[in-house]
């Protein structure tokens, strides 16, 4: 595949961060504040992406066979 993208809804609690690590770099191609416009958009850097309630389309750029991620930084209720 090439160039995937990935739509992303709810990562994260309010004020309780989510990451999840790639095993390559994701770009935010938008991003806004998740479900009743609580909290806020999804950040990217290096290969981790971070939400806090946030929803997020985001692309790999690059031509791949297989993609992984891992949750260092699983979802927490408060």
């Amino acid at each position: 595949m090439r160039d995937p993208l990935i739509a992303v809804m709810s990562l994260g609690n309010f004020g309780i961060g989510s990451t999840w690590d790639f095993s390559a770099a994701p770009v935010v191609l938008s991003t806004g504040p998740g479900i009743a416009g609580q909290d806020g958009p999804l950040s990217a850097s290096g290969n981790a992406l971070t939400g806090f309630e946030g929803n997020s389309v985001v692309e790999l750029y690059g031509t791949f066979t297989s993609l992984s991620f891992t949750v260092p930084a699983p979802e927490q209720t408060a």
